[in-house]
């Protein structure tokens, strides 16, 4: 899983379409697979018959996109370059939140499970050491209105 994360989307599967899309940002050119062809110095076909490399440029295409309306809407706050930088920011902080809220869920579903399989019992065991844990998952609502309700009155 963490090759997945720290695998950059425009790179794969082929690093040089990523850095010739790259290349195409930095110069203001629109990203078309033409475009890409042309500078990779193969027939366009080549692209567009490959389901993988269509999609890497499909998705440089998003990043160009990123790129251009953060570079309007910060004109003249930006140096060169910077846009990109945050675009790829931006999409990786997304693809964070969105692990972060898998995450969320599935251990909201394994908390759930140990209380109904073993009671509050159980669930206060499997949590025995991890008192600040117990009030991290409180405080941020990770452990719903029920659950909470439950581990005050174990509290008590």
């Amino acid at each position: 899983m963490t090759a997945e994360l720290n695998a950059n989307p425009y790179d794969t599967p082929c690093p040089e379409i990523g850095n010739v899309c790259r290349d195409l940002i930095a110069a203001g050119r629109k990203i078309s697979l033409r475009a890409v062809a042309t500078e990779l110095g193969v027939a366009h076909t080549t692209l567009s018959r490959d389901a993988a490399k269509r999609s890497q440029v499909l998705r440089c295409q998003e990043l160009a996109k990123t790129v251009k309306r953060l570079a309007n809407n910060n004109r003249g706050r930006l140096g060169e370059g910077e846009s990109l930088l945050l675009a790829e920011a931006k999409r990786k902080i997304s693809d964070l939140e969105r692990q972060n809220a898998v995450l969320i869920a599935s251990h909201q579903a394994m908390i759930m499970a140990v209380g109904e399989l073993g009671g509050m019992r159980a669930w206060r065991r499997f949590f025995e050491d991890y008192q600040h844990i117990l009030d991290y998952l409180e405080e941020s609502g990770a452990l719903g209105q029920k659950d909470g309700e439950l581990t005050e009155l174990d509290r008590g």
